[in-house]
This record gives C-alpha cells, sequence and structure tokens, in this order.
C-alpha cells in the first residue's frame, strides 16, 4: 500500500497539470541590463510567479517551470490557487 505522502504527492501532480492546462496570462517584456538582453515572464494570476531567459522560448519554458513549482507549492500549503481571470464576457455563449 502507497504511504499518504506518494499519494498526496499523485494528487498534487494530477492537480498542477490541471492547472496549467488553464488559459493563465503570461506576460513576457524585453529587458537590458548592465548591457544583456533578456526576456523577463510572470503571470498575472500567480502573484509572485516570474522567471526569466535569454530567449522568449527560454522565458516560456521557464514560467512554464516556475508556474509548476508555484501551483505545487500553493496546493501543499492547502493554499487557494488563483484560476485565470476572462477577458470577454459573452453572455450568449452560457
Amino acid at each position: 500500500m502507497p504511504s499518504v505522502e506518494k499519494i498526496i504527492d499523485k494528487m498534487n501532480k494530477k492537480n498542477v497539470e490541471e492547472y496549467l492546462n488553464l488559459p493563465y496570462h503570461i506576460k513576457f517584456q524585453p529587458c537590458v541590463d548592465n548591457g544583456k538582453s533578456y526576456y523577463y515572464a510572470s503571470v498575472e494570476e500567480l502573484k509572485g510567479c516570474k522567471s526569466h531567459g535569454e530567449t522568449i522560448d527560454e522565458a516560456a519554458k521557464n514560467i512554464k517551470e516556475a508556474m509548476a513549482l508555484w501551483i505545487e507549492g500553493q496546493l501543499e500549503e492547502n493554499w487557494e490557487v488563483p484560476l485565470p481571470y476572462l477577458d470577454e464576457y459573452n453572455s450568449n455563449a452560457l
């Protein structure tokens, strides 16, 4: 029989993957610091979830990893994980 820790870990991973499939709003910002260019990435709904990369592709990869760790931490502490906000409201879609 698996340990409680393994069961919780498996549940968290499933939930992390489900959250990562939601349409979160990621902002990319080109930056220059001391003559070195890079891209800064942050997730609007996940306060403090940020990363960077030398290229926008690297920043995108890194922010996905940061999101997974951020969400996993929230779930482990039984804290709320904010859902993505809606860009538009269409009453006909309901």
